[in-house]
């Protein structure tokens, strides 16, 4: 059958990355960011999720990059740039 977007997430081994764990601040709200590993179900494949979540009373911001192992580096900056960007009320 076909391959629907939910499928591509299905993942097993998921852990978050030990020392990953990172509070910061995020245009004046505090912040906290961290790393997570896991192989795709589908191929088996090593994906990373960077994920930082920015809080806030009225609406907390959200950031989640999922890539292949291998491109991490390669996003890394237009990552952080992202999260750097996103201001919450």
């Amino acid at each position: 059958g076909a391959t629907t977007a939910k499928d591509s997430y299905k993942n097993i081994e998921y852990k978050q990355v030990p020392g990953s764990f990172s509070n910061r601040t995020i245009a004046g709200r505090r912040a906290l960011s961290w790393t997570g590993e896991f192989k795709r179900e589908r191929d088996g494949e090593n994906w990373i999720e960077l994920a930082t979540l920015i809080y806030s009373e009225k609406a907390p911001g959200f950031v989640l990059l999922r890539t292949p192992a291998a491109d991490v580096e390669l996003l890394r900056a237009g990552y952080e740039a992202l999260v750097e960007s996103v201001r919450v009320p």
